[in-house]
């Protein structure tokens, strides 16, 4: 059995695995291809192969594989039972699942989940904590695309309530990377200022927006009926439309909002509300950039903090 660069020969006898590794060989030898001395094991009586022990007995499975699982400790309160029940339920990705992006992936396991669980949970209030902020606001858009649009009205028969958790903080479903449940969650610190652009509607925005080249093509983009490759690839970069005005959300970013895509003409003005002003506090280059970011967004905005401070 031959998987990539991985060979296994299993024969009944010792007779006859000489004989089948002699024909693997020469086949080998065929096609000019050669075996790594160091990474080959003759007459074993069990074998790891992909994740798994070949063994006289059959398959069986790799302890290293399920140690995690094993090491659980007993459940002290209700969020560890509900942690520890959740790891009971998980599928595979099938061939047409694995060419999904990443936001498809996150909406499709939502979907699976209300399905496998319909006639337990249909008629109660449901939330749904995921790490992956795109999913709450693609639920929320007007015209998702093709997939994502047949998900949602599958979804509108539920109560349903879409609740973003940072990674870090998502203990109930990455139970096996976190087993430490008495680790504390670091606090956010409060920025002294909050500012944004003045009083405007979202058309002002937008009509601000649409002065910088690069913007207008990215917002015509997703204004365009016909919804192309380049609609998919800045989706899953965290674009979106919201009453017409572009967003982006930022994958690292703990914050639920969305981050306002700052046109060219903008950007000295943010960036100096945010250092210069009296009540900003003069921070460094990371430190601009991290209160910035958590409201406004503009490629290579690091670079061009940096510069500035």
């Amino acid at each position: 059995m031959v998987y990539l660069d991985d060979i296994i020969v299993l024969s009944p006898t010792f007779d006859q695995d000489i004989l089948d590794l002699e024909t693997v060989f020469l086949k080998l030898k065929d096609y000019k291809l050669r075996a790594n001395r160091s990474k080959c094991h003759f007459a074993c009586s069990r074998v790891k192969y992909l994740g798994l022990w070949i063994t006289s007995r059959g398959i069986e499975v790799n302890p290293g594989k399920v140690s995690a699982v094993q090491k659980i400790p007993p459940p002290r309160n209700v969020k560890q039972l509900q942690s520890f029940l959740q790891t009971s339920s998980c599928r595979l990705l099938n061939s047409a699942g694995r060419n999904y992006s990443t936001t498809e992936r996150e909406a499709l396991a939502v979907v699976w989940a209300l399905k496998k669980f319909r006639g337990y949970i249909e008629s109660s209030k449901i939330t749904v904590a995921s790490d992956h902020q795109p999913l709450k606001w693609l639920m929320k858009l007007k015209s998702p695309s093709g997939r994502l649009d047949r998900w949602a009205l599958q979804l509108q028969s539920f109560n349903l309530n879409l609740e973003y958790i940072p990674g870090k903080s998502n203990v109930v479903a990455d139970m096996l990377s976190r087993l430490d449940f008495d680790q504390e969650i670091p606090s956010c610190e409060e920025n002294a200022v909050s500012i944004d652009f003045p009083a405007r509607s979202p058309m002002e925005i937008r009509e601000e927006q649409l002065k910088d080249e690069d913007l207008r093509k990215l917002i015509h983009c997703f204004k365009n009926d016909d919804k192309d490759v380049n609609h998919a690839n800045w989706l899953e970069r965290g674009y979106l439309m919201n009453q017409g005005v572009l967003y982006r959300y930022s994958h690292d970013s703990e914050s639920e909002e969305a981050q306002l895509v700052v046109p060219s003409h903008e950007r000295d003005k943010i960036l100096k509300e945010h250092h210069d002003f009296p009540n900003a506090a003069h921070y460094g280059s990371d430190g601009t950039y991290q209160r910035i970011a958590k409201r406004y967004f503009w490629i290579g905005m690091k670079k061009f903090i940096t510069n500035y401070v």
